[in-house]
């Protein structure tokens, strides 16, 4: 398995996964399909779907889980890769609340995309819930190969059952581009102890959430982009964001805040449909999801 660690002799048991994922798509004829699906509790993989146009033949996928939350002393491991001209879609059916931890526990997650030559990849998980005293840390990881697309967000949602204002505990993220040979090509990291005072139309801000589009593309190519973004963004009345040209080349990444989670939702989406666009002439179709 891709999880194990070989470098050492013993393996400590904060470091053993509770629950992992690897799916790998390749393309077959004019189509992508799903050739490795593992997985263990608590996920659970859908039949792969083919709603687009755009690339031809693309896959696309719903995650969900068994539990519908995330628990302290989780420690969940997923991986998601793309062959060669492939093409791929991954979502998760709905957000995960993230409960309270106890001193000295936290949730963590680890996220591994590779995008080998000229392929797509897409993971928009929902966004996470994060419940008083919660404490979520998550690592990802996206590798590109030449002509490959990556695409990836994050986001929480900061909420209290009882409307008390009770804060989260920790928020600790960081996200890697890296070239197919390991080199970093940019690295973006947040870590929050609840959120930070903020004033103004600012104070009612509980959503936050980043998409990456990342790619080694041009840098005018990069440049259309964020223009493509910034002009879709600037219609969207209540949001709080920004549009940044990653490093070396690499891709944009669109910063969102708004005051609950549908507003975040409605950002994040209007980026992605914006750079699906911009990339591949067209939007993505869009997948019905339960519930």
């Amino acid at each position: 398995m891709f999880f194990s660690n070989d470098s050492v002799g013993r393996t400590d048991p904060a470091d053993v996964p509770t629950g992992y994922l690897d799916l790998g798509f390749v393309r077959k004829g004019t189509k992508t399909v799903l050739e490795r699906r593992l997985y263990s509790y608590p996920f659970s993989v859908s039949r792969v779907f083919y709603v687009d146009a755009t690339p031809p033949g693309m896959g696309s996928v719903i995650l969900q889980t068994v539990s519908g939350t995330l628990n302290a002393g989780d420690r969940l491991l997923e991986r998601l890769h793309t062959g060669a001209m492939s093409s791929a879609h991954v979502t998760t059916q709905g957000a995960a609340t993230v409960h309270r931890s106890p001193a000295g526990m936290e949730t963590v997650e680890r996220v591994e995309l590779v995008a080998d030559e000229g392929s797509l990849l897409e993971y928009l998980p929902e966004l996470r819930i994060l419940f008083p005293d919660s404490y979520f840390s998550q690592t990802a990881t996206l590798k590109l190969s030449a002509r490959s697309v990556a695409i990836f967000c994050d986001g929480f949602l900061v909420y209290d059952p009882a409307h008390a204002g009770r804060p989260f505990r920790s928020y600790v993220v960081e996200t890697k581009i890296l070239s197919a040979e390991g080199r970093v090509l940019a690295t973006e990291a947040a870590h929050l102890d609840g959120l930070p005072a903020m004033t103004g139309r600012r104070a009612s801000f509980r959503a936050f959430g980043t998409l990456f589009v990342a790619s080694l593309m041009e840098s005018q190519v990069r440049d259309g982009l964020r223009g493509a973004i910034e002009d879709a963004m600037s219609s969207i009345a209540g949001l709080y964001w920004s549009v940044s040209a990653l490093p070396n080349d690499c891709g944009v990444s669109l910063r969102v805040a708004g005051q609950d989670g549908h507003m975040l939702r409605a950002g994040i989406r209007t980026g992605w449909l914006t750079a699906r666009k911009h990339l591949f002439g067209s939007v993505p179709g869009m997948l019905h999801k339960a519930g």
